[in-house]
């Protein structure tokens, strides 16, 4: 289309469109993406430049904020289909998120070296001590039914928890494994006493009724003991939903696969409120299941340190009384009375 005006400005030609020409050539155009050597040639006349900015969002605002920070909490949870060989890739994990407030295992498929068992061998005895975190305090459930299988770790962040988390409930039978952890963070919302992170794992042969029945049982108690707390239930739960938990108020965040071989929604988050999102990560080092991040929608902003005053003690040993009173009593007094006449 030829052009409604054409200017010579400074030497050069410049052509001018009206809009109802310029939206003619829109409908006319077969395609509306440019190719790529017409957009070379457009940067190295500097017509076409690169755009450049800051990056926002929510993720940005995670990665910058710390753990004390969060009110509620940033964490991983994942199937690990044995942690026995994925421990240094879990670590190297943990190291490139160092803000994540929990992390909840399943199917860790370790026991410890201290129990004995009458007719089976554990594939893999491991000590606490091996499964320590920097910065983390652990809290492991080995399979009791079983010497192989199963089994869940839970981490809670040193920074994000105010003191020691506390196991408030566990369940280990053929249906289903459970470890509630209870932890106090620095901040939390006013409604909210603290948070109940409960890691669960169900297998594919369970009795999910039986299984429901259990789970629900637990929550149940947990609520009533404590009704402020704040539950985040995340496991692999192998299926799509668990409707005993959805009645009670929960909804599951995960709407994506999370075993690749079969394109399926094995693993869960479950949650009260519309204060989280939920994101798909890589797995840990060769496990079938892929990570899921569960990150909040809502970040606090810086909080300084409040500084405590430092307090003076007082030395009253009785030595030191004494050299007080001795003091006292070889005082020259007269000195003063002398001043004021």
């Amino acid at each position: 289309m030829n052009p409604n005006n054409t200017d010579i400005v400074g030497g050069a030609r410049s052509l001018h469109y009206s809009s109802e020409t310029l939206h003619n050539i829109r409908r006319s155009m077969q395609t509306h993406t440019i190719e790529s050597r017409l957009v070379d040639i457009l940067k190295e006349q500097s017509i076409l430049r690169k755009h450049r900015g800051t990056r926002a969002g929510i993720q940005n605002r995670i990665r910058n904020t710390q753990s004390h920070n969060f009110s509620f909490p940033y964490g991983l949870t994942a199937n690990v289909n044995s942690i026995q060989g994925k421990f240094l890739h879990l670590e190297q994990t943990v190291t490139n998120m160092r803000n994540l407030c929990f992390i909840t295992l399943q199917e860790t498929k370790l026991q410890s070296p201290n129990k004995e068992w009458l007719n089976e061998i554990p594939q893999h005895c491991v000590p606490d001590e091996a499964l320590r975190m920097a910065n983390y305090f652990m809290f492991r459930h080995d399979r009791q039914f079983s010497a192989n299988g199963g089994g869940l770790i839970t981490y809670i962040s040193k920074d994000w928890a105010v003191s020691y988390p506390k196991v408030c409930c566990s369940i280990s039978i053929p249906d289903i494994e459970l470890l509630a952890v209870r932890a106090r963070p620095r901040y939390l919302p006013s409604d909210m006493s603290n948070v109940t992170i409960v890691n669960v794992y169900t297998r594919p042969s369970s009795n999910f009724s039986t299984a429901d029945k259990e789970l629900k049982s637990a929550i149940t108690k947990l609520q009533k003991k404590n009704p402020r707390t704040h539950f985040i239930i995340a496991g692999d739960v192998n299926r799509e939903s668990i409707a005993c938990i959805e009645t009670m108020g929960f909804k599951n965040l995960v709407n994506f696969a999370t075993f690749p071989s079969s394109n399926s929604v094995l693993d869960a988050v479950y949650v009260t409120g519309d204060v989280y999102h939920v994101k798909k990560s890589h797995p840990i080092s060769t496990s079938d299941h892929s990570s899921v991040l569960l990150i909040p929608k809502y970040t606090e902003k810086h909080r300084a340190k409040k500084q405590r005053r430092s307090r003076s003690q007082k030395d009253l040993s009785f030595d030191n009384v004494r050299s007080m009173q001795e003091m006292l009593q070889t005082t020259d007094w007269n000195v003063f009375r002398e001043g004021l006449r």
